[in-house]
Protein backbone atom coordinates (compact mmCIF):
# COMPACT_ATOMS: atom_id res chain seq x y z
CA UNK A 1 0.00 0.00 0.00
CA UNK A 2 1.48 3.36 -1.04
CA UNK A 3 1.59 6.29 1.39
CA UNK A 4 1.02 9.84 0.31
CA UNK A 5 4.26 11.84 0.11
CA UNK A 6 3.26 13.89 3.18
CA UNK A 7 2.26 10.78 5.14
CA UNK A 8 5.52 9.02 4.29
CA UNK A 9 7.73 11.95 5.33
CA UNK A 10 5.77 12.35 8.58
CA UNK A 11 6.24 8.65 9.36
CA UNK A 12 9.99 8.77 8.64
CA UNK A 13 10.43 11.85 10.82
CA UNK A 14 8.49 10.38 13.75
CA UNK A 15 10.17 7.01 13.51
CA UNK A 16 13.60 8.67 13.56
CA UNK A 17 12.80 10.88 16.56
CA UNK A 18 10.98 8.29 18.62
CA UNK A 19 7.76 10.35 18.63
CA UNK A 20 4.48 8.74 19.60
CA UNK A 21 2.25 7.24 16.89
CA UNK A 22 -0.65 9.52 17.88
CA UNK A 23 1.17 12.60 16.58
CA UNK A 24 0.95 11.44 12.93
CA UNK A 25 -1.24 13.68 10.74
CA UNK A 26 -2.81 11.76 7.86
CA UNK A 27 -4.37 13.03 4.65
CA UNK A 28 -7.90 12.75 3.33
CA UNK A 29 -9.47 9.26 3.26
CA UNK A 30 -6.66 7.83 5.42
CA UNK A 31 -6.17 7.15 9.11
CA UNK A 32 -3.23 6.53 11.41
CA UNK A 33 -2.35 2.90 12.06
CA UNK A 34 0.77 2.10 14.14
CA UNK A 35 2.45 5.31 13.06
CA UNK A 36 1.59 4.99 9.39
CA UNK A 37 -1.09 6.59 7.20
CA UNK A 38 -3.21 3.89 5.60
CA UNK A 39 -6.41 3.94 3.53
CA UNK A 40 -9.55 4.34 5.63
CA UNK A 41 -10.94 1.10 4.16
CA UNK A 42 -9.45 -1.73 2.11
CA UNK A 43 -9.11 -0.41 -1.45
CA UNK A 44 -8.27 -2.46 -4.52
CA UNK A 45 -7.12 -0.30 -7.40
CA UNK A 46 -7.70 -1.23 -11.02
CA UNK A 47 -4.90 -1.70 -13.54
CA UNK A 48 -3.52 1.66 -14.55
CA UNK A 49 -4.08 3.20 -11.12
CA UNK A 50 -2.19 3.30 -7.83
CA UNK A 51 -3.31 3.96 -4.26
CA UNK A 52 -2.37 7.48 -3.20
CA UNK A 53 -3.82 9.07 -0.06
CA UNK A 54 -6.65 6.55 0.08
CA UNK A 55 -7.67 7.06 -3.54
CA UNK A 56 -7.07 5.13 -6.74
CA UNK A 57 -5.21 7.66 -8.84
CA UNK A 58 -4.82 7.11 -12.57
CA UNK A 59 -1.23 6.87 -13.71
CA UNK A 60 -1.94 9.06 -16.72
CA UNK A 61 -0.47 12.54 -16.87
CA UNK A 62 -3.08 15.24 -16.30
CA UNK A 63 -5.86 12.86 -15.24
CA UNK A 64 -6.64 12.07 -11.60
CA UNK A 65 -9.45 9.60 -10.95
CA UNK A 66 -11.13 8.75 -7.65
CA UNK A 67 -11.77 5.50 -5.83
CA UNK A 68 -13.32 2.81 -8.01
CA UNK A 69 -12.48 4.51 -11.30
CA UNK A 70 -9.70 4.24 -13.84
CA UNK A 71 -8.45 6.60 -16.56
CA UNK A 72 -9.37 5.54 -20.09
CA UNK A 73 -8.19 8.09 -22.59
CA UNK A 74 -8.80 11.44 -20.92
CA UNK A 75 -11.80 10.45 -18.82
CA UNK A 76 -12.42 8.56 -15.57
CA UNK A 77 -14.48 5.41 -16.09
CA UNK A 78 -16.11 3.46 -13.27
CA UNK A 79 -14.61 0.04 -12.60
CA UNK A 80 -17.62 -2.27 -12.04
CA UNK A 81 -17.76 -4.02 -8.67
CA UNK A 82 -20.46 -6.69 -8.63
CA UNK A 83 -21.83 -6.28 -5.12
CA UNK A 84 -25.36 -7.53 -4.55
CA UNK A 85 -27.83 -8.19 -1.79
CA UNK A 86 -29.08 -11.74 -1.37
CA UNK A 87 -32.00 -12.34 -3.78
CA UNK A 88 -34.48 -13.19 -1.01
CA UNK A 89 -36.82 -11.20 1.21
CA UNK A 90 -35.23 -9.79 4.34
CA UNK A 91 -35.04 -12.39 7.13
CA UNK A 92 -35.04 -15.40 4.76
CA UNK A 93 -32.48 -18.08 5.68
CA UNK A 94 -30.80 -19.84 2.75
CA UNK A 95 -27.85 -22.12 2.02
CA UNK A 96 -25.49 -22.25 -0.96
CA UNK A 97 -25.84 -25.70 -2.53
CA UNK A 98 -23.32 -25.25 -5.35
CA UNK A 99 -20.84 -22.40 -5.37
CA UNK A 100 -18.45 -20.94 -7.90
CA UNK A 101 -16.25 -23.54 -9.65
CA UNK A 102 -18.76 -26.26 -8.71
CA UNK A 103 -17.97 -29.42 -10.64
CA UNK A 104 -21.62 -30.28 -11.41
CA UNK A 105 -22.42 -27.35 -13.69
CA UNK A 106 -20.52 -24.23 -12.59
CA UNK A 107 -17.63 -24.33 -15.03
CA UNK A 108 -16.66 -22.65 -18.27
CA UNK A 109 -18.67 -19.46 -18.79
CA UNK A 110 -20.74 -20.39 -15.70
CA UNK A 111 -17.77 -20.65 -13.33
CA UNK A 112 -18.93 -17.85 -10.99
CA UNK A 113 -22.59 -18.88 -10.73
CA UNK A 114 -24.23 -19.71 -7.38
CA UNK A 115 -27.10 -22.06 -6.48
CA UNK A 116 -29.31 -21.36 -3.47
CA UNK A 117 -31.16 -24.39 -2.10
CA UNK A 118 -34.74 -23.25 -1.56
CA UNK A 119 -38.26 -24.76 -1.80
CA UNK A 120 -40.45 -24.27 -4.86
CA UNK A 121 -42.50 -21.11 -4.53
CA UNK A 122 -39.98 -19.15 -2.44
CA UNK A 123 -40.19 -15.41 -3.10
CA UNK A 124 -37.25 -14.12 -5.15
CA UNK A 125 -36.43 -10.42 -4.91
CA UNK A 126 -34.14 -8.22 -6.97
CA UNK A 127 -30.54 -8.39 -5.76
CA UNK A 128 -29.82 -4.95 -7.26
CA UNK A 129 -31.45 -2.08 -9.12
CA UNK A 130 -32.03 -2.34 -12.85
CA UNK A 131 -34.40 -2.82 -15.76
CA UNK A 132 -35.85 -6.18 -16.77
CA UNK A 133 -34.39 -7.25 -20.09
CA UNK A 134 -35.72 -10.82 -20.45
CA UNK A 135 -38.42 -13.05 -18.95
CA UNK A 136 -39.56 -16.63 -19.45
CA UNK A 137 -42.21 -18.43 -17.40
CA UNK A 138 -44.03 -20.87 -19.72
CA UNK A 139 -42.01 -24.02 -18.97
CA UNK A 140 -43.11 -26.75 -16.58
CA UNK A 141 -40.32 -29.22 -17.20
CA UNK A 142 -36.83 -29.89 -15.92
CA UNK A 143 -34.37 -32.67 -15.20
CA UNK A 144 -30.88 -33.32 -13.82
CA UNK A 145 -29.41 -33.57 -17.31
CA UNK A 146 -27.99 -30.97 -19.65
CA UNK A 147 -30.67 -31.95 -22.19
CA UNK A 148 -33.10 -29.82 -20.13
CA UNK A 149 -30.92 -26.71 -20.15
CA UNK A 150 -33.29 -24.82 -22.45
CA UNK A 151 -36.39 -25.60 -20.36
CA UNK A 152 -35.67 -23.21 -17.50
CA UNK A 153 -37.78 -20.19 -16.61
CA UNK A 154 -35.93 -17.00 -15.73
CA UNK A 155 -35.87 -13.26 -15.14
CA UNK A 156 -32.86 -11.21 -16.33
CA UNK A 157 -32.19 -7.68 -15.06
CA UNK A 158 -29.88 -5.22 -16.82
CA UNK A 159 -27.87 -3.28 -14.21
CA UNK A 160 -27.09 -0.47 -16.64
CA UNK A 161 -23.31 -0.97 -16.67
CA UNK A 162 -23.16 -3.75 -19.25
CA UNK A 163 -23.78 -6.53 -16.70
CA UNK A 164 -26.97 -8.52 -16.24
CA UNK A 165 -28.23 -10.44 -13.20
CA UNK A 166 -29.91 -13.75 -14.09
CA UNK A 167 -32.37 -15.59 -11.86
CA UNK A 168 -32.94 -19.15 -13.15
CA UNK A 169 -35.19 -22.21 -12.58
CA UNK A 170 -38.31 -20.22 -11.65
CA UNK A 171 -41.58 -22.13 -11.40
CA UNK A 172 -44.12 -22.07 -14.22
CA UNK A 173 -45.89 -18.69 -14.30
CA UNK A 174 -43.44 -17.66 -11.61
CA UNK A 175 -42.26 -14.35 -13.09
CA UNK A 176 -43.69 -11.30 -11.33
CA UNK A 177 -42.23 -8.71 -13.73
CA UNK A 178 -42.27 -7.95 -17.45
CA UNK A 179 -39.59 -6.87 -19.91
CA UNK A 180 -38.98 -3.15 -19.51
CA UNK A 181 -40.03 -2.98 -15.85
CA UNK A 182 -37.77 -1.06 -13.48
CA UNK A 183 -36.91 -2.90 -10.26
CA UNK A 184 -35.18 -1.82 -7.07
CA UNK A 185 -33.22 -4.15 -4.79
CA UNK A 186 -35.60 -5.95 -2.43
CA UNK A 187 -38.65 -5.88 -4.71
CA UNK A 188 -40.27 -9.26 -5.59
CA UNK A 189 -39.53 -10.40 -9.14
CA UNK A 190 -40.39 -14.11 -9.16
CA UNK A 191 -41.02 -17.46 -7.45
CA UNK A 192 -38.34 -20.14 -7.27
CA UNK A 193 -38.85 -23.50 -8.95
CA UNK A 194 -37.17 -26.54 -10.44
CA UNK A 195 -37.36 -26.00 -14.21
CA UNK A 196 -34.57 -26.51 -16.72
CA UNK A 197 -31.24 -28.21 -15.97
CA UNK A 198 -31.88 -28.78 -12.27
CA UNK A 199 -31.41 -31.75 -9.96
CA UNK A 200 -33.50 -30.31 -7.09
CA UNK A 201 -35.46 -27.12 -6.32
CA UNK A 202 -33.13 -24.12 -6.13
CA UNK A 203 -32.42 -20.64 -7.42
CA UNK A 204 -29.49 -20.24 -9.79
CA UNK A 205 -28.00 -16.74 -9.65
CA UNK A 206 -25.29 -15.30 -11.84
CA UNK A 207 -24.05 -11.97 -13.18
CA UNK A 208 -22.89 -11.96 -16.80
CA UNK A 209 -20.89 -9.43 -18.82
CA UNK A 210 -21.74 -8.39 -22.37
CA UNK A 211 -20.14 -11.58 -23.71
CA UNK A 212 -22.18 -13.88 -21.46
CA UNK A 213 -19.38 -14.76 -19.05
CA UNK A 214 -20.20 -14.88 -15.35
CA UNK A 215 -18.54 -12.41 -12.97
CA UNK A 216 -17.51 -12.92 -9.30
CA UNK A 217 -20.31 -11.89 -6.91
CA UNK A 218 -19.90 -10.30 -3.49
CA UNK A 219 -22.83 -10.01 -1.08
CA UNK A 220 -23.52 -7.20 1.35
CA UNK A 221 -24.81 -9.70 3.92
CA UNK A 222 -21.56 -11.66 4.15
CA UNK A 223 -19.39 -10.32 6.99
CA UNK A 224 -15.85 -9.01 7.02
CA UNK A 225 -14.30 -12.44 7.53
CA UNK A 226 -15.81 -13.66 4.25
CA UNK A 227 -15.23 -10.34 2.49
CA UNK A 228 -18.57 -10.71 0.70
CA UNK A 229 -17.86 -14.17 -0.72
CA UNK A 230 -20.61 -16.80 -0.47
CA UNK A 231 -19.47 -20.40 -0.84
CA UNK A 232 -21.02 -23.88 -0.84
CA UNK A 233 -22.36 -24.97 2.54
CA UNK A 234 -22.59 -21.49 4.05
CA UNK A 235 -25.84 -20.45 5.80
CA UNK A 236 -26.97 -16.92 5.05
CA UNK A 237 -29.72 -14.58 6.18
CA UNK A 238 -30.97 -11.92 3.80
CA UNK A 239 -31.13 -8.26 4.80
CA UNK A 240 -32.56 -7.19 1.45
CA UNK A 241 -35.24 -4.66 2.37
CA UNK A 242 -37.26 -3.02 -0.44
CA UNK A 243 -37.15 0.78 -0.56
CA UNK A 244 -40.17 2.87 0.41
CA UNK A 245 -40.32 4.06 -3.20
CA UNK A 246 -38.51 2.89 -6.31
CA UNK A 247 -37.90 6.11 -8.20
CA UNK A 248 -34.86 5.12 -10.25
CA UNK A 249 -34.96 5.32 -14.04
CA UNK A 250 -32.19 3.03 -15.35
CA UNK A 251 -31.79 2.54 -19.07
CA UNK A 252 -30.72 -0.56 -20.93
CA UNK A 253 -26.93 -0.77 -21.09
CA UNK A 254 -24.73 0.86 -23.65
CA UNK A 255 -21.54 -1.03 -24.43
CA UNK A 256 -18.78 -0.17 -21.95
CA UNK A 257 -15.99 1.87 -23.52
CA UNK A 258 -13.57 -1.08 -23.49
CA UNK A 259 -15.97 -3.83 -24.64
CA UNK A 260 -13.88 -4.53 -27.75
CA UNK A 261 -10.52 -3.48 -26.33
CA UNK A 262 -9.18 -7.08 -26.57
CA UNK A 263 -9.60 -6.67 -30.33
CA UNK A 264 -7.97 -3.24 -30.58
CA UNK A 265 -11.20 -1.22 -30.73
CA UNK A 266 -12.84 1.21 -28.30
CA UNK A 267 -16.38 2.60 -28.63
CA UNK A 268 -18.03 5.81 -27.49
CA UNK A 269 -21.32 5.86 -25.49
CA UNK A 270 -24.47 5.11 -27.43
CA UNK A 271 -23.90 1.61 -28.82
CA UNK A 272 -26.53 -0.75 -27.28
CA UNK A 273 -25.14 -3.78 -25.50
CA UNK A 274 -28.08 -5.71 -24.00
CA UNK A 275 -31.22 -4.87 -25.97
CA UNK A 276 -32.14 -3.02 -29.15
CA UNK A 277 -35.23 -2.16 -31.18
CA UNK A 278 -35.87 -3.90 -34.48
CA UNK A 279 -35.60 -1.61 -37.51
CA UNK A 280 -33.98 1.18 -35.47
CA UNK A 281 -30.67 2.64 -36.59
CA UNK A 282 -27.96 3.08 -33.94
CA UNK A 283 -25.13 5.29 -35.29
CA UNK A 284 -21.92 4.89 -33.29
CA UNK A 285 -18.36 6.19 -33.18
CA UNK A 286 -15.15 4.66 -31.94
CA UNK A 287 -11.40 4.47 -32.13
CA UNK A 288 -8.97 1.79 -33.23
CA UNK A 289 -5.33 1.42 -32.27
CA UNK A 290 -4.74 -1.28 -34.87
CA UNK A 291 -1.81 -1.10 -37.30
CA UNK A 292 -4.16 -0.27 -40.21
CA UNK A 293 -7.15 2.03 -40.57
CA UNK A 294 -9.63 -0.84 -40.90
CA UNK A 295 -12.20 -2.18 -38.45
CA UNK A 296 -14.12 -5.38 -39.19
CA UNK A 297 -17.81 -5.08 -38.21
CA UNK A 298 -19.27 -8.59 -37.91
CA UNK A 299 -23.00 -9.17 -37.30
CA UNK A 300 -24.62 -12.55 -36.70
CA UNK A 301 -28.23 -13.63 -37.24
CA UNK A 302 -29.09 -16.88 -35.37
CA UNK A 303 -31.38 -17.84 -38.24
CA UNK A 304 -28.71 -17.48 -40.91
CA UNK A 305 -25.01 -16.66 -40.45
CA UNK A 306 -22.40 -13.93 -40.05
CA UNK A 307 -22.31 -10.89 -42.32
CA UNK A 308 -19.31 -8.59 -42.56
CA UNK A 309 -18.60 -4.97 -43.38
CA UNK A 310 -15.47 -2.82 -43.27
CA UNK A 311 -15.30 0.46 -41.34
CA UNK A 312 -12.45 2.80 -42.30
CA UNK A 313 -10.81 4.94 -39.61
CA UNK A 314 -9.24 8.33 -40.23
CA UNK A 315 -5.58 9.17 -39.64
CA UNK A 316 -6.26 9.48 -35.91
CA UNK A 317 -7.93 6.06 -35.70
CA UNK A 318 -11.49 7.41 -35.39
CA UNK A 319 -14.32 5.68 -37.23
CA UNK A 320 -18.11 5.68 -37.51
CA UNK A 321 -20.64 2.91 -38.04
CA UNK A 322 -24.33 2.09 -37.91
CA UNK A 323 -25.96 -0.86 -36.15
CA UNK A 324 -29.30 -1.97 -37.58
CA UNK A 325 -31.26 -5.17 -37.07
CA UNK A 326 -33.94 -5.12 -39.74
CA UNK A 327 -36.92 -7.46 -39.84
CA UNK A 328 -37.78 -9.95 -41.18
CA UNK A 329 -34.12 -10.98 -41.40
CA UNK A 330 -33.83 -10.57 -37.61
CA UNK A 331 -36.47 -11.38 -35.02
CA UNK A 332 -35.55 -12.08 -31.38
CA UNK A 333 -31.78 -11.84 -31.11
CA UNK A 334 -28.68 -10.56 -32.86
CA UNK A 335 -24.94 -10.65 -32.19
CA UNK A 336 -22.08 -8.37 -33.20
CA UNK A 337 -18.39 -7.67 -32.65
CA UNK A 338 -15.84 -5.05 -33.73
CA UNK A 339 -12.21 -5.97 -34.43
CA UNK A 340 -9.06 -4.27 -35.69
CA UNK A 341 -8.40 -5.61 -39.19
CA UNK A 342 -5.61 -5.82 -41.76
CA UNK A 343 -5.38 -4.14 -45.16
CA UNK A 344 -7.95 -6.55 -46.63
CA UNK A 345 -10.29 -5.95 -43.67
CA UNK A 346 -9.70 -9.42 -42.31
CA UNK A 347 -9.49 -9.52 -38.52
CA UNK A 348 -6.08 -10.26 -37.02
CA UNK A 349 -7.68 -12.80 -34.69
CA UNK A 350 -10.83 -14.84 -34.40
CA UNK A 351 -13.23 -14.44 -31.48
CA UNK A 352 -14.79 -16.89 -29.04
CA UNK A 353 -17.76 -14.72 -28.01
CA UNK A 354 -19.69 -11.70 -29.22
CA UNK A 355 -22.21 -9.23 -27.83
CA UNK A 356 -25.73 -10.67 -27.74
CA UNK A 357 -28.64 -8.26 -28.08
CA UNK A 358 -32.24 -9.12 -27.36
CA UNK A 359 -34.37 -7.52 -30.06
CA UNK A 360 -37.76 -5.95 -29.37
Amino acid sequence: MKLSALGFLAWVFLAGCGASEASVTCGANTHEDMGMCVAAAPVTCAPGTALEGGQCVAQVEGVTCGVGTVAQGNQCVVVPAVRLHLPFASGTHVEIGQGAHGNFSHNGAQVHALDFTTPVGTSIVAASNGRVVAVREDSNSGCADVSCVNDGNYVTVDQGDGTRVQYYHLQQNGALVDVGDVVCAGEPIGLSGNTGFSSAPHLHLDVIDVYGYTQPIFFEEVGEMGDGVAFAGIDLTSANEPPATCDITPEFSDCPWDTFAPFGVWVDPGLPCTTAMLNMSYPFTGHTAGPTSNVLFAVYNPASDWSYSCLHADASGNFTGDLLFASPAFSNAGYFVLLAADDTCTSFTGWDASVQLRLR
